[in-house]
């Protein structure tokens, strides 16, 4: 589920069974255990997330959002407790679970798998737009938090 500016982006990369846009939610079906990763920080999405999936929908996840830097806030929605995702907790709990060896492991394997697909010539789905200094980090991050930037494009700035 995405915004209707970035559908065909989403669709271009060819990862997805399907893609709707989140005007589209209801079109969803609830008969199937559901689980919510929520990149948008949407609160108002958030509770439509709740009110259409009932008791199917079994876990909520913030992951975070560039426009919505806000903690999670108790809106008494119905359903499992929204929770903030945060790598080293994430990490901490791998590691008891799999030994730092596997978590190593399984994530150098899979990062290895995204660069290459990456890099297929094919693939074209991402732009390195590459800045430099402060003054360009500054004005990145502003552009972001205001919804500026385009999915394709991923962004370097080096600071020295």
């Amino acid at each position: 589920m995405t915004s209707s500016r970035n559908r065909a982006f989403v669709e271009g990369l060819r990862c997805y069974g399907e893609t709707i846009t989140y005007d589209q939610l209801d079109t969803l079906t609830t008969d199937t255990p559901t689980l919510y990763v929520d990149f948008s920080g949407d609160e108002s999405l958030r509770a439509r997330v709740h009110q259409h999936f009932g008791a199917s929908l079994v876990y909520d996840c913030y992951a975070g959002s560039a426009q919505n830097t806000a903690f999670l806030r108790d809106l008494h929605l119905p359903g499992p407790k929204p929770e903030f995702y945060f790598a080293p907790v994430q990490i901490r709990k791998r590691n008891a679970d799999w030994g730092p060896h596997e978590v190593n492991r399984r994530f150098n394997a899979a990062q290895r798998a995204f660069i290459d697909h990456a890099r297929e010539p094919g693939n074209g789905w991402l732009s390195l737009i590459q800045e430099r200094g402060f003054g360009a980090a500054q004005e990145r991050i502003a552009r972001l938090v205001a919804g500026g930037g385009e999915p394709r494009e991923g962004y370097v700035v080096e600071l020295g």
